[in-house]
């Protein structure tokens, strides 16, 4: 049986392998948006090849996208800022 232990990575590894920060992974872990991940015990882990085809997919849908912000900015809808700047 082949050691796939190579394939896994932890959360620290995807991360730097995305370029983005534990803190974005756990955030997203928490919303329930990509990258997949499996829970082996405690630990969190990542597969190497759904990463990859995470970043050559690259694009994630403007919906995803505005969910994200809203969440990350306190409830706030686009909509909403815009109209605290005066925007109608």
């Amino acid at each position: 049986m082949p050691d796939n232990s190579e394939d896994l990575l932890v959360e620290q590894e995807a991360a730097r392998l995305l370029r983005w920060s534990v803190a974005n992974m756990r955030k997203r872990r928490l919303l329930g948006l990509p990258p997949a991940w499996v829970k082996i015990g405690a630990s969190v882990r990542y597969q190497r090849k759904a990463l990859e085809e995470f970043i050559h997919n690259g694009q994630q849908p403007v919906r995803e996208l505005e969910l994200l912000r809203v969440l990350l900015d306190g409830g706030k809808s686009q909509s909403a800022r815009q109209q605290g700047k005066g925007g109608r």
